[in-house]
């Protein structure tokens, strides 16, 4: 699927998913609860991603006003690129 975006401009790519939505993509309730709903939808995702990841352990990079400022190291699998990047197109949709 990536190739095929390789050549598209925004605005093709925009009328694409215009002209081509995805299944049940539809919002149920009163719209003052779409916030909350988009947020439980987007949990498993988020889930999803952080297991694709490692976090080292901390380390105490310097302070400022309010504390110690720590770092933890993040390494992404050899795989998470292709996998974020279909997700991100999935979640345009």
């Amino acid at each position: 699927m990536k190739d095929r975006w390789k050549r598209k401009s925004i605005e093709e790519f925009a009328q694409y998913i215009v002209n081509h939505p995805p299944a049940g993509w539809t919002m149920q309730g009163d719209p003052e609860t779409w916030p909350e709903q988009w947020a439980t939808e987007i949990m498993p995702l988020a889930n999803a991603a952080l297991s694709r990841v490692e976090i080292g352990d901390s380390e105490q990079v310097g302070s400022q006003d309010r504390g110690p400022k720590c770092m933890w190291p993040v390494t992404l699998g050899k795989d998470y690129s292709n996998w974020a990047n279909q997700q991100s197109l999935t979640q345009l949709r």
